[in-house]
């Protein structure tokens, strides 16, 4: 938070909240859950940008616990959602990032597997 912004707030033309009125939420550090990523689009929006300063330095965006707190306050359910999404993309054989990493076995490999014996290197 800067002087301008603050004068911003004084004249009525930016916001600030009171802290028992802010939606706190914990968001996981996922790339598509990223303030860089997401910060172009909310900037836009006149119901979030009134909540942040109007300049940042080169490359960079708002503090992020700061970002997903305003953007949960405002949009709770759009929050939910994009963390939901990025959650299934991420733990999900469906999801467009394991697809490369899923191993997928005939029934008939399945069933010869099962009835190995497993030990993990783990356990010594």
């Amino acid at each position: 938070m800067n002087k301008d912004f603050l004068r911003q707030v004084f004249k009525d033309e930016k916001r600030l909240l009171k802290k028992n009125d802010v939606s706190y939420i914990h968001v996981p550090h996922y790339e598509e859950l990223s303030v860089k990523n997401l910060w172009k689009d909310s900037q836009e929006d006149p119901n979030v940008n009134v909540f942040f300063q109007d300049d940042y330095p080169k490359e960079k965006g708002p503090c992020r616990e700061y970002f997903f707190n305003i953007l949960n306050t405002v949009y709770p359910e759009y929050v939910q959602q994009i963390m939901l999404h990025a959650s299934k993309e991420r733990f999900t054989a469906s999801g467009e990032e394991m697809k490369d990493q899923v191993i997928r076995a005939t029934d008939t490999w399945y069933e010869e597997l099962k009835r190995m014996p497993f030990v993990s290197s783990k356990l010594f």
